[in-house]
């Protein structure tokens, strides 16, 4: 029981000097200041942040490790509850227009503003030619999402629609929608196609990161906090494997066992293979010293001038 508790003891040890190496190594200190995480007293947003990044290795919650006894932290849970409900925190760093990328459903009563009309996708495809051949999409066409109040359009949104061959069915279509504009029809097809590592993120994220396990919190700055923490905490995994299955995060160790071995001279090489084949004779010969003097002259002798020139013996051979 002493050696299981005490492997548990370890093995916490090593997963909070996981995170606190992280932190280090890519400043996250400075980046909670740019999104106006500081506190004037007390302990610091680094120290707190810390914690909650810690808390995916621990069985139980904090509110449950407050009841059992077993929080040992030096701040009090308030401290920790007001700096997740902190508003003035902006944990996107500043507000952003996000582009949209997603796939559409072939429904009827979905309208989009297309050469001024207001139709739905079947009849958009319909009204279209489809691109011949092998195409790796069918049609592409630019129309504008529209958002009515009271029957009148308030808003107009520029969309990108783009129908692709359904692989499942070969008569069938699907609907591709990007409100990015610059976006090509194949790089919206190659985006959407790389979704399933965006479906691995969540599931690891609900199941091994806590993701809206965790906070219980009605407020939206305590959510929003959340979600930050769960995403650092899945970076530091993602760093950790590679880390730890990359070679090429070894440093110095990479580039020694990887580096190309140096190029040998021409004349290097022509030395060791006259001199394994001297050895050669010798050894099988059996030949005495002066017939291998001989022998070697003699070969040498027969040699292009730019080989003899190569080996250094353009001197000897001139005197020979």
């Amino acid at each position: 029981m002493a050696t299981m508790l005490s492997q548990k003891l370890v093995e916490a040890q090593e997963a909070n000097d996981t995170v606190k190496w992280f932190l280090r190594k890519f400043e996250v200190g400075k980046l909670l200041s740019v999104c106006r995480a500081h506190k004037a007293k007390g302990f610091s947003v680094v120290e707190l942040f810390t914690y909650l990044l810690g808390c995916m290795f621990s069985p139980i919650s904090t509110y449950m490790s407050m009841r059992i006894g077993s929080f040992r932290e030096a701040f009090s849970k308030n401290t920790l509850y007001r700096f997740c409900n902190n508003a003035g925190i902006n944990w996107h760093k500043k507000e952003l227009s996000l582009d949209v990328l997603a796939m559409l459903k072939k429904s009827g009563k979905v309208f989009y503003e297309y050469q001024g009309k207001q139709l739905d996708l079947k009849k958009i495809y319909a009204m279209n030619r489809k691109r011949p051949g092998r195409s790796k999409y069918l049609l592409s066409v630019e129309a504008n999402l529209i958002q009515k109040e009271k029957g009148k359009i308030v808003s107009r949104i520029p969309v990108r629609i783009v129908f692709v061959r359904n692989r499942a069915k070969r008569k069938d279509w699907i609907a591709l929608i990007s409100t990015d504009m610059d976006l090509s029809e194949r790089e919206i097809i190659r985006r959407y196609g790389v979704r399933w590592n965006i479906e691995v993120y969540f599931k690891t994220c609900k199941q091994y990161l806590k993701l809206l396990k965790e906070s219980n919190s009605p407020s939206f700055d305590a959510f929003t906090c959340h979600l930050a923490v769960v995403c650092v905490r899945f970076m530091i995994l993602a760093v950790n494997q590679r880390a730890s299955s990359d070679d090429r995060t070894l440093g110095e160790l990479f580039w020694t066992m990887t580096a190309e071995a140096a190029e040998i001279s021409f004349s290097k090489t022509l030395t060791l293979i006259l001199e394994a084949l001297l050895d050669t004779v010798r050894a099988f010969f059996s030949v005495s010293d002066e017939q291998m003097e001989a022998f070697t002259q003699s070969f040498l002798s027969k040699l292009p001038q730019h080989l003899y020139a190569a080996l250094g013996l353009s001197q000897a051979r001139a005197a020979a």
